[in-house]
């Protein structure tokens, strides 16, 4: 380690790839700490956005802080770190190997969304209401995904998505299929992997190279 000048010091020598289960506050400070140390690190989250319970929320024990104005630029800087690659809408099927040589194979669910072409407008989960479903949105709104439990096939989303952009259509009843099997490799360098789901931190030997 040697001292970069300002008072703080920088990571030397640092070479290896982390994966960190779960985007939640723990997962995305884990995945902070661990990139700015100077590691390639896979954030792997089920849901279509990262924040987890914390971005729920309205005010935090015990000073009634804002939860968004707290968790908000850790948001920007995950999404924004050269060091972190962002595998959300994912699960994580098998973990083969050991500490510092592991192998990960991720299920990748489509969304039935294109998000280069999707602009936020909404319309597609406004028009997504049927009482089939239970009057339940079958669109997610914090990242556009169709559940497919609930969709029903009416079309009303795509519709709603071709009105508003004829040229940049993101909704599609083009069936999507799963990745599967995505692999997460340490084939040349060492790698750990860090569990963060339900709100719980649970470590394979983080300090260890």
């Amino acid at each position: 380690m040697k001292n970069n000048g300002n008072g703080s010091k920088a990571a030397q020598n640092k070479i290896g790839a982390v994966m960190v289960v779960g985007g939640g506050i723990a997962g995305m400070q884990s995945a902070l700490d661990l990139a700015n140390s100077g590691f390639k690190v896979y954030l792997v989250e089920a849901s279509t956005s990262i924040g987890g319970r914390m971005a729920q929320l309205d005010k935090t024990f015990p000073t009634n802080d804002c939860s968004m104005c707290m968790i908000s630029p850790k948001l920007i800087e995950v999404g924004k770190h050269l060091n972190i690659e962002l595998i959300t809408n994912a699960e994580v099927q098998s973990v083969e190997g050991e500490e510092g040589n592991f192998k990960v194979k991720i299920l990748k669910n489509p969304r039935y969304v294109d998000i280069d072409k999707c602009t936020g407008c909404g319309l597609c989960a406004q028009s997504d209401l049927t009482g089939i479903t239970g009057g339940e949105e079958e669109i997610w709104v914090d990242r556009i995904k169709i559940d497919e439990s609930k969709c029903i096939q009416c079309g009303e989303c795509v519709l709603a998505c071709l009105k508003e952009n004829p040229e940049r259509q993101g909704v599609t009843h083009i069936a999507q299929e799963r990745q599967r099997l995505v692999e997460l490799t340490a084939e040349e360098h060492e790698g750990k992997a860090i569990d963060t789901l339900g709100q719980e931190l649970a470590l394979m030997d983080p300090a260890a190279r």
